[in-house]
Parts: C-alpha cells; sequence; structure tokens
C-alpha cells in the first residue's frame, strides 16, 4: 500500500455506527446495518488510533446468498517494537453474548462467524507493509468458491483505509472552513449591529 500508517490507522478507525457505514463506503462493504454494542476503549490524545468494542454487522456476502450477520470484537491501534518499530493492527472476532442470538426466520439472516488479523508496518519510500490472515464461515449451505471469494474479498476491502483517511481529513477541513466563515459573519453581523445601536443614540466616534 502506498501511504503512511497513521494514514492506514485514522482510515480504519470506526467508533460507533456512523464511522463504520463511512469507512464501509470506502471499502465497498455491502454494509446493510451496524451497531456499537459496547465501547470498551476510545482513542485518547495519547493513542488516536486505539479502539476496541463489541458491534454488530448485517452484510450482503452474495446476491445468491441469504444475509449474514456477526457479533463480534473490534480491536485496533499502534504498538511499539522494542527496535521503534510502530506497527499498527486490526483485529475483528466473533463472540457469543448472551441475550444476543440469532435472528428469527422470518429476517433470513444467518448468523456468521469471522476471525480476521491486519498488520501494518512503514516502509521506506512511503510505502506500507501489509500481513493478513482470516476466517469466515458463513454457516448455512454456500458453495465453497463462493465462501473463498468473499472471504478473500473482505480481507483486502481494507486495503481502501488510505482512501477513507484522505476523505476524512477533506471532510474535516471543509468543515474548520465553514466554521471560520460562519463565525466571520457572526462578527459581522455583531458589528453591524453596534453600529446601528450607536447611531441611534446619536453616539459618534471621537
Amino acid at each position: 500500500m502506498v501511504g503512511t500508517l497513521d494514514d492506514v490507522m485514522y482510515g480504519l478507525l470506526a467508533t460507533d455506527a456512523t464511522s463504520t457505514f463511512i469507512r464501509a463506503s470506502y471499502t465497498n462493504e455491502k454494509l446493510l446495518d451496524s451497531e456499537l454494542l459496547h465501547c470498551i476503549q476510545s482513542p485518547t490524545p495519547t493513542k488516536p488510533f486505539q479502539f476496541s468494542g463489541v458491534k454488530w454487522h448485517v452484510l450482503e456476502l452474495t446476491k445468491v446468498a441469504s444475509k449474514r450477520d456477526f457479533v463480534f470484537v473490534e480491536v485496533s491501534g499502534v504498538v511499539n517494537r522494542p527496535n521503534g518499530e510502530r506497527v499498527g493492527y486490526h483485529i475483528m472476532h466473533s463472540v457469543d453474548l448472551p441475550g444476543l442470538g440469532e435472528l428469527s426466520e422470518k429476517y433470513q439472516v444467518l448468523r456468521a462467524h469471522v476471525v480476521s488479523c491486519h498488520l501494518f508496518r512503514q516502509l521506506p519510500e512511503n510505502t506500507i507493509d501489509v500481513f493478513m490472515k482470516g476466517l469466515v464461515d458463513p454457516s448455512g449451505y454456500m458453495p465453497s468458491a463462493v465462501a473463498v471469494a468473499s472471504t478473500a474479498s473482505a480481507l483486502l476491502k481494507l486495503g481502501q483505509a488510505i482512501e477513507c483517511s484522505q476523505s476524512k481529513k477533506l471532510e474535516y477541513l471543509l468543515e474548520q472552513e465553514q466554521v471560520k466563515h460562519a463565525g466571520a459573519l457572526c462578527r459581522t453581523s455583531a458589528a453591524s449591529l453596534y453600529d446601528m445601536y450607536r447611531e441611534s443614540l446619536g453616539i459618534q466616534c471621537r
């Protein structure tokens, strides 16, 4: 991958349902529904890419198969190796939780399971080394070729994290410009009101 480790980790960071949908729009995941069930760790100023939480996703793996839902722990962050090298990680691991059983048959959604791990390492010349490994148990019937293709596609989609990161940065810059513009309008309005008030009282500047 071309980019920096920080770009990758910022693109992967999804701490709630909204940011998860935003990430999915860039990774081309067919995400139908998402919910953050419980937040375990949130980002901090010293660890901006740290996150761990329990999530629920509904995905359309293929057009010909039933939808699948997943309940899993998602963990991401950056660690420093003894030699000072920074390594980013993104892990997903399905869990079985009381009260979160499979949906009823009327929804036509099967409970699937996933275990995946992505490791990212900065290389020279603005390049990222990526290691990935994963397993998806789709549950129910699905042809082997389709299951393998879906798993490989899901693992490779996180490679779009750089594009997601760049879009997040652009959105932030636009928001900051809008805030500045709104502030300028407020100051102009306040000055105009002050001038009108001064004129109504016949006050002149000396």
